[in-house]
């Protein structure tokens, strides 16, 4: 039973005490009939005024629209309908009589009963994209921003890998593109498209933290825009390779010096025929020799001189996950041929040059004049049924193919002169061709558990995934804080942050550490305002027409209840009230 019921109960007990204890003293005290009718009826509308002044009947609540101001509104009040109020978020301009509020999310607590939403500006943030959801919104954006309104480029990369930079620039006519690396050396540049889109590339060095710099230039080449890109080289896992061939060369000499500036561990031997051998100290091809590998990498010599056991032995240390990489640099004799074919890859003679050109994507960019050198190759066709391409020619062409074999990968590859890049002045395209192979062939690893997004905004929200029960987060201060991950995520185990600090964070999970970048607020404005826009607008695209819910509801006025029960209730105090006895006088 609800509080005004049971209230409702005891005023009728009250007043129909009140109405038999009225008729029993108005028969004593003789009151005439129509006294007394008048009592007895004031007792239950006295009760009834009372409650109705307790709780008086709800009358249509007013349903308001919310004009909220955000940033990049005009700082002049808009003019309002008679039924709309102004509200201005922390980053937006506060006109007379606009009531500021802290999010968006509090503004609709306080408003339950408004129809809908209409918002001014740039456009909402992602906490208040959030809090809008299911609400009728009509966005009146502001002047689309000009500039660089679109950058997206990967924070972290393995060493040796491309490092793509794509973006969109608006309202400036010629708009020229540059990327430079963290010496500050123009390492890449372009002009913008006549859609504005723009696509740059450099590679990545040796493993650490850098920052490119990527300028934004008019037709006269002033800098318009210059822009911070925080890079994470991260170090290959330390995969463990065992380099055989039959004699060293260029080729193996700098495959090598990329391995060792990667991280990677590795161990070359060399058979100059006659049983000598150079290079490191010589292992014995068998079955734990091979399960401490994670990359065999044979030519077709070392491959013939294994012998039937040293090849079984391989075979069966791939199928428990070793991979194995035959460098195809010399003539192929029927053997050699029939074993490959079993594997999977078929090699057939082509008369064609052993001259090759990669896709664009692969080829690193000219400096100036110079000419990037053409790379050789075996003169072959290869293909592997039934497995992948690993690295094509532009036209197509494959010259690395692997195969999977139980637990581990075979490759077969055709290239014989990569070093030529390196020699050029173009390491990181040289090596990113073997960190290719590495990664695809190599022994597979374990990786990393937690996930975070490329670049994190103080002050906005991130959810960090994967997490386990000691997971913490770092800022750049060193103040650190528990990840609590939330239960209703489930297996993806992610936790929400809002960084404070701008700057490189530590992940740190379960002895394994991942960074990530969080920009400051204001960084890239163009880039935010143009985020903000897209996504209001596809917000308001798909928010529903009207609200559905039940009118709202307001109590209405107490005072004219309590007026009426105060003027009944004189009215019963002055028909109880005794009358004085008429006196004579003489």
């Amino acid at each position: 039973m609800s509080p005004p019921q049971a209230f409702a109960l005891i005023l009728a007990g009250i007043a129909l005490s009140a109405t038999v204890s009225s008729l029993l003293r108005g028969r004593r005290a003789g009151w005439s009939r129509g006294r007394v009718a008048a009592v007895l009826l004031l007792q239950p509308l006295l009760a009834l005024l009372f409650w109705l002044a307790l709780w008086p009947p709800a009358g249509e609540g007013e349903r308001p629209r919310l004009v909220v101001l955000t940033a990049g509104a005009e700082p002049e009040a808009p003019a309002l309908a008679p039924d709309e109020r102004l509200f201005a978020l922390p980053d937006a301009p506060r006109p007379p009589g606009a009531t500021p509020v802290p999010d968006l999310a509090s503004l609709l607590r306080r408003h339950p009963q408004a129809r809908g939403l209409r918002v001014l500006g740039q456009g909402l943030a992602a906490h208040d994209r959030e809090a809008a959801q299911g609400w009728p919104l009509q966005f009146e954006a502001a002047p689309a921003p000009t500039g660089l309104v679109a950058l997206d480029w990967p924070t972290r990369l393995p060493a040796g890998a491309p490092l793509p930079v794509a973006g969109r620039v608006a309202g400036i006519g010629q708009a020229r593109l540059e990327l430079r690396d963290p010496a500050g050396e123009r390492v890449d540049s372009a002009l913008a498209g006549e859609d504005g889109h723009f696509r740059l590339q450099a590679w990545t060095g040796l493993p650490g933290r850098v920052a490119y710099q990527l300028q934004l230039l008019d037709a006269s080449g002033e800098v318009l825009t210059q822009a911070t890109l925080p890079l994470q080289v991260l170090p290959g896992h330390p995969h463990r390779l065992w380099l055989r061939a039959g004699a060293p060369n260029a080729e193996l000499k700098y495959l090598g010096r990329w391995a060792l500036d990667a991280g990677l561990s590795l161990h070359a031997e060399f058979a100059l025929g006659a049983g000598i051998r150079i290079g490191d100290r010589s292992r014995p091809v068998n079955a734990a020799e091979l399960a401490r590998t994670d990359l065999l990498i044979l030519d077709e010599r070392s491959w013939r001189e294994l012998g039937p056991a040293g090849r079984a032995a391989v075979d069966d240390a791939v199928r428990e996950g070793l991979g194995l990489l035959l460098r195809i640099s010399g003539p192929l004799d029927a053997a050699t041929r029939r074993e490959l074919a079993e594997r999977g890859f078929r090699l057939e003679t082509d008369t064609g040059t052993g001259q090759v050109e990669l896709p664009l994507a692969l080829t690193p960019r000219a400096r100036g004049e110079e000419v990037v050198p053409r790379l050789g190759r075996w003169p072959g066709r290869l293909s592997a049924p039934g497995g992948a391409v690993l690295l094509a020619d532009a036209r197509g062409r494959a010259l690395a193919a692997w195969q999977a074999r139980g637990r581990g990968r075979v490759g077969v590859w055709l290239l014989d002169d990569s070093y030529r890049w390196y020699l050029a002045g173009y390491p990181q395209a040289h090596g990113h061709l073997w960190a290719r192979a590495v990664a695809t062939l190599a022994r597979p690893q374990p990786s990393a558990r937690a996930v975070a997004p490329a670049r994190g905004r103080v002050g906005e929200r991130a959810a960090l995934c994967g997490l386990g029960a000691d997971a913490e987060l770092e800022a750049p201060s060193g103040a650190r804080m528990a990840l609590m991950p939330d239960p209703a995520t489930g297996p993806a185990a992610c936790a929400a942050v809002w960084p404070r600090e701008a700057g490189w964070h530590r992940l740190r999970d379960g002895g394994r550490e991942l960074s990530w970048w969080v920009m400051p607020a204001d960084a890239l404005p163009g880039v935010q305002a143009q985020a903000r826009r897209q996504t209001t607008l596809a917000l308001a695209a798909q928010s529903p027409a009207e609200r559905v819910g039940p009118a709202p509801s307001t109590p209405g006025p107490r005072w004219p209840w309590w007026a009426a029960w105060l003027a009944l209730a004189a009215l019963a105090w002055a028909l109880e009230r005794p009358r004085p006895r008429a006196t004579r006088v003489g």
